[in-house]
């Protein structure tokens, strides 16, 4: 569908859902309309970011935070995951500290 703006049709943007996952999955139904992907993917990468505070136990007991960016069809476009990851025990092959 098209939205007239004058005399001149603009066409409609593209909308985008976002995903999450942290051993629950939280489905956006409503999306958000945005330009094009690359507007898409910073969105995914502010919803990692406003969310992790929130899931930082379910990280922790996961292992993973996935935003899954889907287009209006479905179909997977983007997806972006934070990996929390520790070993109690020292290893001698372990990185050095920065």
């Amino acid at each position: 569908m098209e939205q007239e703006s004058g005399s001149r049709a603009c066409p409609r943007m593209p909308r985008y859902h976002f995903h999450a996952a942290d051993g629950s999955v939280f489905r956006d139904e409503e999306g958000e309309e945005l330009p094009d992907l690359d507007a898409a993917r910073a969105v995914a990468v502010d919803v990692l970011v406003q969310m992790l505070p929130l899931k930082a136990e379910a990280l922790w007991k996961h292992k993973t935070f996935t935003v899954n960016v889907k287009d209006e069809t479905g179909r997977l476009v983007a997806s972006i995951t934070t990996l929390a990851a520790f070993d109690p025990v020292a290893r001698a092959d372990a990185p050095p500290e920065i």
